[in-house]
């Protein structure tokens, strides 16, 4: 950010024409001009400046669990957001959402077989590999080593992986402990049916339509 607008994170700055006359973005105009910035939100994966700097400015906040499964973290994120929240023209109130990973299937087995789609794609990233996101085939044939194993499942930690069930309780855990308002779910595998079904299944758990 420019030093003269350290108080106006850019993005507001545009839907607020709030940019000081010297700052090199004010001659910038977003088009189409009659339509309004939507909600901006910050998301954050620790307990630091991401959460000060939604309260202060009055906007959402989003704990990135699927990031940084540390539930103190998460609660001294989430609990620095609320009370240090300041009303704006976008948020009367702190609103926060809680993003967590999550693999639903109908049974436990199921589940675990779908997750190894994500253990590879993981250990793609972190060694540097990017790729596609591999189907169920590629991560059944892959032949995993023994550290490879080990790294996969640090991953699943990330998740929440299991039947509806188990999912709905570890959410609803989290959600107390955290005093969160929403709840986004994402489900990273390449199968669209199974990841449309895991959807399904959550939804299910929670009585939603």
């Amino acid at each position: 950010r420019h030093p003269q607008a350290a108080s106006h994170p850019d993005a507001l700055a545009f839907d607020s024409g709030a940019f000081p006359e010297t700052h090199p973005f004010r001659t910038i105009r977003p088009t189409p001009r009659d339509v309004q910035l939507p909600p901006i939100w910050l998301l954050g994966s620790s307990g630091g400046y991401s959460a000060k700097l939604a309260a202060t400015t009055g906007i959402g906040f989003a704990f990135a669990y699927h990031i940084n499964p540390n539930d103190n973290d998460m609660f001294a994120a989430l609990q620095t957001y609320r009370t240090q929240f300041t009303p704006s023209a976008q948020l009367s109130t702190p609103h926060s959402i809680l993003a967590i990973g999550v693999l639903c299937a109908e049974t436990a087995e199921r589940a675990e077989e779908l997750a190894t789609m994500g253990d590879l794609a993981y250990l793609r990233r972190h060694t540097g590999q990017p790729a596609p996101l591999p189907t169920l085939a590629e991560a059944k044939a892959y032949p995993f080593t023994e550290l490879e194993r080990a790294q996969a499942q640090a991953y699943r930690g990330r998740q929440i992986i299991g039947t509806p069930e188990l999912v709905r309780a570890r959410i609803e855990e989290l959600v107390a402990l955290s005093g969160g308002d929403e709840v986004m779910a994402l489900t990273t595998i390449a199968d669209q049916a199974a990841r449309l079904r895991s959807y399904e299944l959550l939804a299910e758990a929670f009585t939603l339509s």
